[in-house]
């Protein structure tokens, strides 16, 4: 199963990653450790937490692009105690897990609508594609694992 593969264990890889390899200050466009942190906090939340209980209550809902340039990460996450940010990512996606989990063979049939961003750095409606629930939370697998690397 996808969570028992990985997904459920990223807060533990997370904190295994910072003990070996320690936190990094904001420096040459990359984020610090403390926004990267909070960028999954909040990816964990405002994207995955609200898409997951917006298709339970509507039949293929339709999402819209999510840009993560709305937020100034470093101003809200680049001085936030890390441990506090590793047990908040921890708490929300264990909530996440457990929805999953919970989720009978329906729920996991269930489609989704969302609106890509397309290369020119907008939205078109050429960007708009159909997908399962499940390929959509297993996406999120990749990009985190780019944080572990």
């Amino acid at each position: 199963m996808i969570l028992e593969s990985g997904n459920a264990d990223v807060p533990k890889q997370l904190r295994q990653a910072i003990r070996t390899r320690g936190m990094h200050a904001a420096a040459n466009g990359e984020w610090s450790t403390g926004a990267a942190l909070g960028h999954l906090w909040r990816c964990e939340v405002d994207v995955w937490q609200y898409r997951l209980a917006q298709m339970q209550r509507e039949e293929n809902p339709f999402w819209e692009y999510w840009d993560p340039a709305q937020y100034a990460w470093e101003a809200e996450f680049g001085a936030t105690d890390i441990l506090s940010l590793l047990d908040a990512f921890e708490f929300r996606r264990s909530q996440t897990c457990k929805y999953l989990r919970a989720l009978t063979d329906e729920g996991w049939a269930r489609r989704t609508s969302r609106l890509w961003q397309s290369g020119r750095g907008g939205l078109d409606a050429r960007s708009i594609e159909t997908r399962p629930r499940a390929s959509c939370y297993t996406e999120r697998r990749a990009s985190v694992e780019c944080c572990l690397s």
